[in-house]
């Protein structure tokens, strides 16, 4: 088989023939070429890009998958980064799977798996073409990534990337699912802190939730000891409920049934009963540390749906 990728390659930078590449190709989505030096293949993909980008594109993103967990990947990454800073990209060409690539690798580089020493080196090229290449779906988060890697280690990145960068985020109107992204980065964040051994995070991903949950509506009260907010509160609830000054955070939900939750880093524990709760409030040194969610029947809201 050596002798035969050997030959595809060779014909194809001879001939120019786009038959030729896709012969490579095959042989690459086979798995075939994995234990190959990635540099073995850069003359060819230059040859190719000039001949056509879109088989370019499709060989590249085949190499760039066949080495993936292979003991060549971060040989491949550097390159591709290599190659690609010396060719001519426009984002005006639609680099769809490149993009997609270098998105899904960059956040894979930086889930805290790897040490910042590993990747320092790869990751400004990593960025920079990805900007010079990124499309219209992953601009933002293109441009986002750049800013923030140039914020951390200033200079890092040439100065025109990082103006590009700044001008595509200022001017550029695309839409993007920032949601999404922003529960991937949390996702993220708290795998790397289990790894870690640095808590269960259990009252952060309970914030998450609630702030996720649209269908619900959430009226904050905040204010100095003494500005009347236990007096606002007992009011809507119809009773007496909080009556003691307290720093802690307390979530009143409207439910059918009465449960009082203490929601802490390592564990969510239903109360046994009101005086439980009100002992818990009392303990002022655990108000930055826990979350209360009262449920019960809201009389305020009970008397709105009736009118």
């Amino acid at each position: 088989m050596g002798n035969a990728i050997e030959l595809a390659v060779n014909e194809a930078k001879r001939t120019g023939s786009l038959e030729w590449f896709k012969i490579i190709n095959t042989y690459v989505e086979k798995g075939v070429t994995k234990k190959l030096n990635p540099n073995y293949f850069s003359q060819a993909l230059s040859e190719l890009f000039n001949l056509d980008k879109k088989q370019f594109e499709r060989l590249s993103s085949s190499l760039w998958n066949s080495y993936k967990q292979e003991e060549y990947y971060f040989a491949w990454l550097r390159e591709i980064n290599l190659l690609l800073s010396s060719l001519d990209i426009s984002r005006n060409d639609q680099w769809h799977e490149l993009s997609s690539l270098y998105k899904e690798t960059y956040f894979g580089l930086i889930d805290g798996r790897l040490l910042i020493k590993k990747l320092q080196d790869l990751i400004p090229d990593l960025l920079t073409n990805w900007l010079r290449l990124t499309d219209s779906a992953q601009t933002v988060v293109a441009a986002a990534a750049v800013l923030s890697w140039n914020e951390l280690f200033p200079a890092s990145i040439s100065l025109t990337i990082v103006n590009d960068a700044e001008n595509l985020i200022s001017h550029i109107e695309t839409e993007i699912d920032e949601l999404e992204e922003c529960l991937s980065l949390f996702d993220t964040i708290i795998k790397w802190a289990q790894i870690h051994e640095m808590g269960e995070n259990n009252r952060l991903k309970w914030i998450v939730q609630q702030l996720i949950d649209f269908e619900t509506h959430h009226l904050l009260i905040a204010g100095l000891s003494g500005s009347g907010k236990s007096t606002f509160v007992n009011t809507i609830l119809g009773e007496d409920v909080q009556d003691s000054p307290t720093s802690s955070v307390i979530m009143f939900k409207d439910f059918e049934e009465s449960t009082i939750s203490e929601i802490t880093d390592h564990e969510t524990v239903t109360l046994a009963d009101f005086s439980q709760f009100q002992e818990r409030l009392d303990r002022r040194r655990n108000a930055l540390e826990s979350i209360f969610e009262f449920k019960r029947q809201i009389p305020f809201y009970m008397k709105i749906d009736s009118h």
